[in-house]
C-alpha cells in the first residue's frame, strides 16, 4: 500500500517530487489550496483558464504542469520545496460545494497514470472535494485508500493542515 496520512502544508512537506489539488472546470481559482496554487503559478493558472475557457478541461481530466515549465512569483520558495509537478484535478464543475466523486476517483487515477509513467515517487494531496467541494471526508478518504493500495506512487495525503 503506498499511501500515508499525514499532518503537515502540502506546499512545504518534505520529500514531495509533486503535488495535486483539486480545481473547478470554470478557470477559477479563487479560494482554499487553489487560490493559493493561483498565487504562487499565475503563469500556469493563466493556462488552466484558458483550457477551461476552450472546454478543454473537463470533470475528472487533470492539467498536468512541470515546475519547470512554471514561473511563478513565489518560485523560489516553492523550487525549495523540491516540487517537479503540479497535478490540477478537474474535481468539480463549478465552484462552491459540489465535487464529484467519480470525478476524483478518475482524475487520481490519471495522475498516478502519469506519475508512474514520469518516474515521479511521491505525490502530496489534500482533503480533495472535502473543504470547499462539500463531499464527506471519510468516503474520499476510502477511495484514497483504494487508489493508493494499487501503485509504488506513495500518496502523501495531508490530511491535518499545520501552517
Amino acid at each position: 500500500m503506498s499511501i500515508k496520512f499525514v499532518s503537515g502544508n502540502i506546499f512545504n512537506y518534505p520529500g514531495l517530487d509533486a503535488f495535486c489539488h483539486g480545481c473547478n472546470c470554470k478557470g477559477i481559482m479563487g479560494a482554499g489550496i487553489a487560490a493559493e496554487v493561483k498565487k504562487y503559478f499565475p503563469e500556469m493558472f493563466k493556462v488552466y483558464r484558458q483550457l477551461c475557457l476552450n472546454r478543454e478541461f473537463i470533470l475528472g481530466g487533470v492539467f498536468t504542469a512541470s515546475i519547470s515549465d512554471i514561473v511563478g512569483t513565489y518560485q523560489n520558495e516553492i523550487a525549495k520545496a523540491g516540487f517537479k509537478t503540479v497535478y490540477n484535478l478537474a474535481t468539480q464543475n463549478n465552484i462552491g460545494p459540489n465535487a464529484n466523486l467519480r470525478a476524483i476517483e478518475a482524475s487520481v487515477c490519471l495522475m498516478i497514470d502519469n506519475a508512474e509513467k514520469a518516474g515521479i515517487k511521491t505525490i502530496g494531496v489534500p482533503r480533495l472535494g472535502a473543504g470547499i467541494g462539500g463531499l464527506d471526508w471519510k468516503i474520499v478518504k476510502e477511495i484514497l485508500e483504494k487508489l493508493g493500495s494499487t501503485t509504488n506512487v506513495e500518496l502523501i495525503v495531508l490530511e491535518e493542515f499545520v501552517k
